[in-house]
């Protein structure tokens, strides 16, 4: 039979009842834009379109579901998906009365805590009549969270994601997440590291978003590995992303399948050379 959802959260100690839901303003790429192309676009409640260097972009604020074993109300995320404008200009001129069965393709606009790199995913936008908001359905692809859309989590698994929704996460338990939850099929003879495919690394959200090519690569003393764009300082544009995925992106990489602990190698630009050197000590 199934139940209302309810939790003592371990972070704070507070008891949560009902399905957890969490909700986003904006879509990720809009708020990565600087603040006169912020300005210059539209951000309302339902709607969002601004125009960069790469042209118009345009979303729609929606739902997806994601089903909790033995609970009557699903795990529920507002999110965004960004549309042709072609589809932008139709769901707009039917919103009053959508056309029966009729969809739009999109992507997936915001990352969601705990899962790995959701922005960008490929979904189905299914609108809805009397003001509701239009419900996603993820195409198939091979990611955790297309996993659990299609076959719903567990309470345990619903309390942690809705805890580092919550509360954040620090990065020891992003590390610990992927690595025990995330993993790819690459035969040995494929992989070229010696670190296991599945190993946290850091980069930064512009080169997940594939927004900026690779410019500094560090094998630290430790043995972590960051794969960074050189663009960015700020600690909240950090991701932890697993070595696997970093290389499906980035297959050049492994040329430096060698590069010592306490080494780097950089460029200039995208179209020179790189450069190996071993780090020098930071100075105290």
């Amino acid at each position: 039979m199934a139940g209302i959802f309810a939790f003592t959260c371990s972070c704070c100690g507070e008891v949560h009842e009902g399905s957890p839901s969490f909700a986003y303003r904006a879509p990720d790429p809009y708020l990565t834009q600087p603040e006169e192309v912020q300005s210059a676009g539209e951000l309302g409640t339902d709607l969002c379109r601004y125009t960069d260097e790469d042209g118009e972009h345009y979303f729609a604020r929606t739902i997806i579901e994601v089903p909790i074993h033995g609970v009557d109300e699903p795990f529920l995320w507002g999110v965004w998906a960004s549309l042709s404008l072609e589809s932008f200009d139709h769901y707009i001129e039917t919103s009053d009365q959508p056309e029966e069965g009729r969809s739009y393709f999109g992507w997936l606009s915001n990352n969601l805590p705990y899962y790995q790199d959701t922005f960008p995913l490929a979904v189905e936008v299914h609108p809805r009549p009397d003001g509701q908001r239009p419900f996603l359905v993820l195409h198939e692809v091979e990611h955790e969270f297309f996993d659990d859309f299609t076959n719903g989590i567990t309470i345990e698994k619903a309390q942690r994601i809705a805890e580092i929704g919550m509360h954040g996460e620090t990065k020891d338990e992003s590390r610990r997440l992927i690595e025990e939850a995330h993993s790819h099929d690459f035969a040995s003879a494929d992989w070229p590291f010696d670190d296991p495919v599945n190993l946290a690394t850091f980069t930064t959200k512009y080169i997940v978003e594939n927004r900026h090519p690779l410019m500094l690569i560090t094998h630290d003393e430790e043995g972590d590995w960051q794969f960074l764009c050189g663009t960015t300082n700020n600690s909240d544009d950090v991701k932890i992303s697993c070595f696997g995925c970093i290389y499906e992106r980035h297959p050049e990489i492994a040329e430096f399948s060698n590069l010592p602990r306490g080494w780097l190698a950089w460029r200039e630009d995208e179209n020179s050379p790189w450069i190996r050197e071993e780090k020098q000590p930071e100075e105290n």
